[in-house]
């Protein structure tokens, strides 16, 4: 099991801790994105189907905006 990334956040403060927020959510983000994309190229179950493309169409545009967060800070 991989450590949470957002256990590091607790040893910064301020600009440090915002950056380090925002890096440890787009890793997240990309995570989930990918298993989900990996699924939908193979998807045996309907309900899990359609589960994920809606999980995408709301990640993806968090995906985007936290990019553009961390590139801000």
């Amino acid at each position: 099991m991989r450590a949470h990334g957002l256990a590091a956040a607790d040893r910064t403060d301020g600009p440090s801790y915002v950056r380090t927020f925002y890096a440890a959510q787009l890793a997240e983000y990309e995570l989930a994105v990918d298993v989900l994309e990996r699924y939908l190229r193979q998807p045996d179950n309907e309900d899990v189907r359609r589960f994920a493309a809606a999980q995408l169409s709301e990640l993806r545009p968090e995906l985007t905006a936290t990019r553009n967060a961390l590139a801000d800070k």
